[in-house]
């Protein structure tokens, strides 16, 4: 009798154990996950450790049970060993290559323009998010800011960043739960301006909760045969908070060649949840692909594309990204940029890449340009007396030239000056204190350098001149290589027109309200309009 009690005793711990294991490691249960064999080894060898604990290891009928436990985790090993193998790039280099599609297009085709791209990183925008709770005295001894899950995205036409709130632990959790997360903060890039959205209902299925409503153990329970990868957040186009839960597939050998297979839609407030498959995923999604498995299969398609041994001691044709990369809104989807090098290159790029993080579409460039880190090390150069710190950079076209821009922060992470460096010229490098200011005084530099003639000139034939009238909307002044600019907007025209006070001196007395009337021409890029004549 008390045999038969321990072993039952036994068998319900091991149970217990298992139960409780599987609960906070939440394995896929699909042969393709290691940790399914893990955890399949982990079972075998606590029933066998029972069987050996209550029964009697000397009786044949025992032994013949640990032996057959044996053979099965010694299974499981050789299973390990041989999906490692017939996953490894050793093996199937060229299959990793091929995981990743990528379109060659000549760098001119590349037309990304600077009004296009907001100059804020994720780090600004978490300083604006954490600033804007902390005016919240009723949440931010409750909540705080999760800055892991801080998202670009487009939302209605325009680049924002969405930061979800979470549970400032266990016990505010505790004390919230029935309410759960009151709301997310939206970061306008282009404005600055951060605010708090209230969501109906609250956000209860959140990473930061716990037990059931824990964002990856609710999904899990959902469907534990899955093989999840990360998560993002963000809001669909009337402001629904949602997770994004990436599904992925492994497409060389039983555990190599990470892809993804669909995604989950998660409403964070109901939980209801939509799948959806590669090749099916609705427009407003913007992170379907993570930046980093961007990058990963990239690598794969750059260093494999000539073979494991190439890759090793030729090194023909060997690429890779550059370390770092950063995002662009165009055409209502979300696109990952980041340079590309040769493994054997010094400080230079080769060329970039330019992948859509909701449809895996990827197109490279070659172009010889400074690697962006030279470029930045360029521009904080530039103003090192101030100590400013420069942010990971993006390409744009400027005046026809490809050329990074980036904003420039003090030692607080606010946004003081930005910075444009020619990407094949680096040493062409100028700083402002207003975009406006950097890119007029860019264009001089290249002016300078012979890079480009001044076609800005007015056109001799004042038939190309057009007209406007309207009230003064906005004005600002700046100082360019020791000439005074000024730049005015008008309530008739969503233009900006640029004035040189010195051709015009009229100009510097301008006000808002005051009614103007204005002769101007297309400068040198398409958006810069200049005024010749000041009626």
């Amino acid at each position: 009798m008390n045999m038969i009690i321990k072993k039952g005793s036994l068998v319900a711990l091991s149970i217990a154990l298992l139960c409780a294991i599987t609960y906070v490691v939440l394995p896929a249960i699909n042969m393709h996950s290691v940790g399914f064999w893990l955890l399949a080894a982990a079972v075998i060898l606590i029933a066998t450790g029972v069987y050996a604990i209550a029964g009697d290891a000397q009786k044949e009928k025992n032994r013949i049970g640990l032996k057959i436990g044996g053979g099965l985790i010694a299974l499981i090993v050789i299973i390990l060993v041989i999906g490692g193998i017939s996953g490894s790039k050793l093996v199937n280099a060229k299959a990793y290559a091929a995981i990743m599609e990528v379109s060659l297009q000549p760098a001119e085709e590349y037309q990304i323009s600077l009004d296009e791209v907001p100059l804020m990183d994720k780090a600004t925008s978490t300083l604006l998010a954490n600033r804007k709770m902390g005016t919240l005295v009723e949440l931010v001894s409750q909540f705080e800011v999760d800055e892991y899950n801080n998202t670009q995205i487009n939302y209605q036409g325009n680049p924002v960043r969405v930061i979800p709130l979470r549970y400032s632990g266990f016990i505010k959790w505790m004390a919230n739960q029935t309410d759960g997360i009151p709301g997310y903060i939206i970061v306008d890039m282009k404005t600055q301006e951060a605010i708090l959205v209230e969501v109906e209902g609250g956000i209860n299925y959140s990473p930061s909760a716990y037990f059931g409503h824990n964002l990856a153990r609710y999904v899990w329970m959902n469907s534990p045969t899955e093989l999840y990868g990360g998560y993002s957040f963000e809001i669909d186009e009337e402001g629904n908070p949602v997770w994004i839960m990436r599904i992925e597939k492994r497409t060389v050998g039983m555990f190599g060649g990470t892809d993804l297979k669909a995604i989950l839609i998660v409403d964070a407030v109901t939980g209801a949840i939509t799948r959806h498959e590669v090749g099916n995923i609705p427009a407003w999604v913007d992170t379907a692909y993570s930046a980093d498995m961007m990058i990963e299969q990239y690598d794969w398609h750059g260093v494999y594309g000539g073979g494991f041994w190439n890759s090793v001691f030729g090194q023909r044709n060997v690429v890779e990204t550059t370390d770092g990369y950063n995002y662009i809104a165009f055409d209502g989807d979300i696109y990952m940029y980041t340079g590309i090098t040769s493994v054997v290159s010094d400080e230079s790029n080769i060329g970039f890449i330019f992948s859509n993080l909701r449809t895996k579409e990827t197109v490279q460039y070659n172009y010889p340009s400074a690697e962006e880190y030279s470029a930045m090390d360029s521009a904080m150069g530039q103003i090192q007396h101030l100590g400013y710190s420069a942010t990971f950079p993006i390409l744009v076209r400027v005046d026809d030239e490809l050329t990074y821009c980036m904003a420039l922060k003090d030692a607080g992470g606010l946004v003081k000056m930005y910075a444009m460096v020619n990407a094949a010229e680096y040493q062409i490098v100028v700083t402002g204190a207003t975009l406006a200011e950097t890119r007029s005084a860019y264009s001089a530099a290249l002016i300078s350098n012979n890079i480009r003639n001044d076609v800005s000139a007015a056109p001799e034939n004042t038939a190309a001149w057009e007209q406007i009238s309207g009230t003064i909307t906005d004005v600002r002044t700046a100082i360019l290589d020791g000439s005074t600019y000024v730049y005015v907007v008008l309530d008739s025209s969503d233009l900006r027109f640029e004035i040189s006070a010195g051709r015009n001196k009229d100009a510097i007395f301008f006000s808002i309200g005051d009614n103007v009337s204005l002769e101007y021409y297309q400068g040198n890029e398409k958006d810069k309009f200049v005024v010749a004549n000041i009626k």
